[in-house]
């Protein structure tokens, strides 16, 4: 709770829908007022993105309530990309695959505001100014005066966004980095890179729309979060959480029959070691037996340590749930106490 004396402050401050004044209608208040934090405030601290960064995530989220599309995960993951990914498009790429894409992609390419028109000159390596582009949403007001630099920046930022976006869903479908980063033409590191970063991303957006109190968008997000983080579907998410488990082992795993973390668990070594050969590289024992023992003893080592780590994670369920329950007999217990 702030007391300011600046008219024009609160102006500001007001127009942005960050702050209120008590007691007073919107857009108008006494010379002195208290400033009472709006959820967009609240959310806008608690979601730890950068002022300006969440108010350009609250437009872009308030837009897409209005019609987001669900019939492809593509315009969820757009939403929870960074606005700088850091990856910069292999321009004539982008517009090959802009031009493969299946018609609901594109219906979310149109909506988020890429252009067919700008990857064509961003292709034949134009640079210049956009006057026959149309609006994209989020520039200046109609009739404000702006820099076509400016302009062009902005509109080619949005189009790197959605380049990363693209990258990030064939993560999200379980896609080898390796396969990404040559579609894409991107080194791999700069791929786990973002990775990492539209995980915490979007478990700062989902945080913006909890204390916005979106709760179906919160949990859109909620759900999407390990997904960008581990790169596997839904089915495979729990079991990366067991030490020595990626997407590759887990999508193994659960071919198998090895659906769930006490599956493995109580799987023997030995079972697991089968599975996990089938992903080795193949070594002759004929012409490198060396190679191929060492092989045998690295596969039966790491078969060992998953079954030790879904072990662990058992155990750490199992806890978690007898603290739950814990908790709730005191809470039980109070209560009883209370209205005794």
């Amino acid at each position: 709770m702030v007391r300011v004396d600046s008219a024009a402050s609160m102006d500001g401050l007001q127009a942005s829908e960050v702050v209120a004044a008590a007691g007073a209608p919107a857009r108008r208040h006494p010379p002195q007022a208290t400033l009472l934090s709006t959820p967009l405030g609240d959310g806008v601290v608690h979601s730890s993105l950068r002022p300006a960064e969440a108010l350009s995530v609250f437009e872009d989220l308030q837009k897409a309530r209005k019609g987001l599309r669900l019939d492809t995960e593509l315009h969820l993951i757009f939403l929870a990309t960074p606005a700088s990914s850091g990856l910069e498009p292999d321009w004539p790429r982008f517009l090959s695959y802009y031009e493969r894409l299946q018609p609901r992609d594109r219906a979310v390419a149109d909506a988020v505001g890429v252009s067919h028109n700008f990857l064509v000159k961003q292709s034949m390596g134009h640079r210049g100014p956009l006057g026959d582009l149309p609006a994209t949403g989020g520039g200046a007001p109609p009739g404000a005066p702006t820099d076509w630099r400016q302009e062009r920046e902005r509109i080619a930022a949005l189009h790197r966004r959605f380049w990363a976006a693209l990258a990030l869903r064939e993560l999200a479908a379980e896609a080898a980095p390796s396969r990404v980063a040559a579609a894409f033409a991107v080194p791999r590191g700069a791929l786990q890179a973002l990775q990492g970063l539209a995980a915490t991303y979007c478990g700062m957006v989902r945080q913006l729309c909890e204390r916005l109190r979106w709760h179906e968008m919160a949990a859109l997000f909620d759900c999407l979060t390990p997904r960008l983080n581990f790169g596997v579907c839904p089915e495979g998410q729990p079991l990366c959480r067991i030490a020595g488990v990626y997407p590759a082992r887990a999508r193994a795993l659960l071919e198998a029959g090895l659906t769930t973390v006490e599956a493995v668990a109580n799987a023997s070594v030995a079972s697991v070691e089968v599975i996990l050969r089938k992903l080795s590289q193949f070594e002759s024992h004929r012409s490198d037996a060396e190679a191929a023992r060492r092989q045998e003893v690295v596969v039966r080592q790491t078969a060992m340590k998953i079954v030790r780590g879904a072990q662990d994670r058992l155990g750490e369920l199992l806890q978690n749930l007898e603290d739950e329950a814990e908790e709730e007999q005191l809470r039980v217990r109070r209560a009883i106490s209370g209205t005794g």
